[in-house]
């Protein structure tokens, strides 16, 4: 018997089709996230063939496969169809002896199906959609426990389809907001001179900028559009960290106002446009068509009102410029200080807070989301000059990984690690396992791992009691040495975890090679995890797929016991910020063993 004997076109099946043509996953290219569930459900189920199948009209189409090389059947001889009458699943032991698939051209020919058992995949709207199913060429029976796990990939794949779906539309929302000129909104001039004025007021020091951008014959006789140039500035411009603020000022020109003391902000700032930038107006091989010019001035030390202020900036904006450099800064400064001036007084600084023990760590607690257990902390780097005080690691993190002193920060932070766990020891204590962060440099770096198979020598740490954190931006700029590094730091017996997973390249297809044990989403989707529905399904799918990549998940930035709970119904693993405790000293941690 085939789905041709059937009579009539089923009930419902029009909204069927409509539904799954309206994702858009017929005849799509293949996907990394989904090749993964099929390889993890053949393996983990003992079975030769797996597959996640969508049944259109006439034919069966495989979205993915593994261990079967047809891309599509015809509907009429489609196990998956029958499937699509069930509440949840369909288990052939022997298609020999249903009367439903005995004489199925499948069964009875190539590829000789034996034994087939699909779960049904549904939309988000809960019309079923097809399977994920796993095939045999020899009769079987499935446990009740391989059924649960069969089950649970399928939903897997629904995550993964609402995931698709979700990012489908808010793409489709960005564009449409684009034809209507309804991007996020930039400040106008207005809102970034008040800006300005609050700042004055409240008598924090600031850095403040005056940008323009400057296009070269070259984009004339390329024929490239001032508005093109407009937007390609305005697209890096968003590229910047949240505590930069940014706006058009004129047509032509940009405002950017950073709350910092000069001495840090300043080359902060700077490193900020370099990274935004990267190597934005140039066209191989051509070369460079355009360049960014910006002056810079400093509350209060290049006047106290705004006007003062954007006049100091605007007066030593750079109006020659040179094609063989993308961005030109000078400082209006009383003491007529260069951008370079104050990077090097930066570094200075760093140095000499590394030679006087003015470099510290503090530990914040990662805690099992359901017991509040300690499952281990992380250490965090920190910095009190004594004329700047408390700085940010925002501001100091980016001039250490262009000036290479990174690395020196990087061999700090390890050797406080050590030293505080041997005090510990000492007291009669046992360690506790710690997560640090390590730069790309240092990833990157040839001796890196020499250089941890040193510190660990004669210490109470073993390797198991250690967690890398490397953020995804870093992996990215070299793969495959990173992948390398890491397989290493594997082999030692250290575990690997990617930090602020979301904000960056956010695939799980580089994830599938790498030994990473531990996923941190990024606060900025956790903030609104209990409140915000999109925010919601994205943890969600992040969770589900790290599980079913063998990691455990990490959420930052847990302020209210609203976020704890929704994180903990959606299966997070581990959780961390204020509402458990803020950063400390390491002392502090001694009250949770």
């Amino acid at each position: 018997m085939t789905l041709k004997d059937l009579p009539g076109e089923e009930p419902g099946e029009s909204k069927r089709q409509r539904d799954l043509w309206s994702l858009r996953l017929l005849d799509s290219p293949r996907e990394e996230q989904l090749d993964v569930i099929t390889q993890l459900t053949a393996q983990s189920l003992n079975m030769p063939v797996a597959l996640i199948t969508l049944v259109d009209r006439h034919r069966q189409w495989f979205k993915s496969t593994y261990g079967w090389d047809a891309q599509e059947t015809p509907r009429d001889v489609s196990f998956c169809s029958f499937a699509l009458h069930e509440p949840e699943l369909l288990v052939v032991e022997d298609a020999t002896r249903d009367v439903r698939f005995a004489d199925n051209p499948l069964v009875t020919g190539e590829p000789h199906v034996r034994f087939y058992a699909g779960a049904v995949i549904r939309s988000p709207a809960k019309t079923p959609l097809g399977t994920l199913c796993v095939v045999d060429h020899k009769p079987r029976t499935l446990s009740s426990s391989d059924r649960q796990q069969l089950l649970r990939l399928a939903q897997l794949v629904e995550s993964e389809i609402r995931q698709r779906n979700l990012v489908g539309k808010l793409l489709a929302e960005i564009e449409k907001d684009k034809e209507l000129g309804e991007e996020r909104p930039v400040l106008g001039r207005t809102e970034i001179y008040g800006h300005v004025v609050e700042a004055i007021k409240q008598g924090r020091p600031f850095v403040l900028g005056l940008g323009r951008l400057r296009p070269f014959e070259l984009a004339r006789s390329l024929n490239i559009p001032e508005d093109e140039l407009h937007r390609e500035l305005l697209e890096r411009l968003r590229l910047l960290p949240a505590d930069v603020t940014y706006g058009a000022w004129r047509q032509d020109s940009f405002a950017l106002f950073k709350a910092s003391d000069a001495t840090v902000g300043i080359p902060a700032l700077v490193a900020d446009l370099e990274r935004c930038l990267g190597n934005a107006f140039e066209i191989l091989p051509h070369g460079r068509y355009a360049t960014v010019c910006v002056g810079i001035s400093e509350y209060p030390a290049d006047g106290i009102s705004a006007r003062t202020l954007f006049q100091a900036a605007d007066s030593v904006l750079p109006s020659h410029t040179s094609s063989n450099k993308l961005l030109n800064v000078a400082v209006h400064s009383s003491a007529g200080k260069t951008p370079e001036h104050l990077k090097e007084e930066m570094i200075r600084r760093l140095q000499d807070g590394i030679l006087h023990d003015r470099i510290y760590l503090e530990y914040q607690p990662i805690v099992d989301i359901y017991t509040r257990a300690l499952v281990r902390a992380e250490a965090l780097l920190r910095w009190k000059d004594p004329e700047l005080g408390n700085v940010s690691p925002a501001d100091f993190i980016p001039v250490a990984e262009k000036s290479g002193l990174i690395v020196r920060l990087g061999s700090l932070v390890i050797t406080n690690i050590v030293k505080d766990m041997q005090a510990r020891v000492a007291a009669g204590k046992k360690p506790i396992p710690i997560s640090l962060n390590i730069s790309g440099k240092q990833i990157r770096d040839p001796e890196f791992i020499t250089f941890l198979q040193d510190s660990l020598k004669n210490t109470p740490l073993s390797p198991g009691d250690l967690e890398l954190e490397v953020t995804e931006s870093s992996l990215i700029e070299d793969l495959p040495r990173a992948a390398e590094t890491m397989k290493e730091v594997h082999r030692m017996g250290i575990t690997c975890a990617i930090d602020d997973f979301g904000v960056g390249f956010s695939s799980f297809n580089y994830l599938r090679h790498l030994p990473v044990r531990n996923l941190k989403i990024d606060k900025d989707f956790v903030r609104e995890v209990d409140t915000n529905q999109r925010d919601n399904e994205i943890v969600s799918a992040i969770i589900r797929l790290a599980h079913a990549l063998g990691m455990s998940v990490t959420a930052e930035g847990v302020e209210t016991e609203e976020q704890l709970h929704a994180l903990r119904n959606l299966g997070c693993d581990l959780i961390q910020g204020y509402l458990i405790a803020r950063p400390n000293a390491f002392e502090a941690l001694n009250e949770y063993c």
